[in-house]
């Protein structure tokens, strides 16, 4: 194991945003490209969270989930979306933060004191790990932290259950998601 090169560290992006830094000029071409891979009429991609319900509803044929990285465009063109959406209820604009090399991060900056919403790290880590929370879930976290709202609650028509998710912040100062599921009230 000592002759053994050390690994590199590896980021979530690393291969899965190819447009690096030409991430926000690709946009627009991204959303006409996830029209055409989920099968999605164009014009229904409206940037409206109600959209949202129709990509989600799209995106539970693609088996396994991870194939979703797999599919090119797909992951790019999901995040382009969800940021679009984002971008559009909050007033807000894209920002890349440049990690290392070709790997930029996208986020919606909005409101006074640079204040931000993720556009692509809870998608990844929805695809990537067995909790799979959907795309309307998501966004609609985003949006209630954007709004210095609680917890949101998100019910899937098809399931008697529904998520909620709050993002919250730890004592070290790291935000993240608490996640949890309820029994849909009658």
């Amino acid at each position: 194991m000592r002759n053994r090169p050390p690994e590199r560290p590896f980021h979530m992006l690393e291969g899965n945003l190819p447009q690096g830094p030409h991430f926000v000029e690709a946009v627009p071409s991204l959303i006409d490209e996830l029209a055409k891979i989920i099968k999605i009429p164009r014009e229904s991609l409206d940037s409206s969270f109600d959209s949202l319900q129709l990509v989600d509803k799209a995106l539970k044929k693609v088996r396994p989930k991870k194939r979703i990285l797999e599919i090119p465009n797909l992951f790019p063109g999901l995040i382009a979306y969800t940021g679009e959406v984002m971008r559009k209820a909050t007033g807000g604009a894209w920002w890349l933060n440049e990690v290392a090399g070709p790997i930029y991060e996208p986020y919606i900056r909005y409101g006074p004191g640079s204040r931000y919403m993720d556009a692509w790290g809870e998608m990844y880590k929805s695809i990537t790990e067995p909790r799979a929370l959907s795309v309307a879930t998501i966004v609609s976290a985003e949006l209630a932290h954007a709004a210095g709202r609680g917890p949101v609650f998100v019910t899937d028509e098809e399931n008697e259950y529904e998520t909620t998710l709050e993002r919250v912040k730890l004592r070290n100062g790291q935000e993240v998601y608490r996640v949890g599921v309820r029994r849909r009230p009658q």
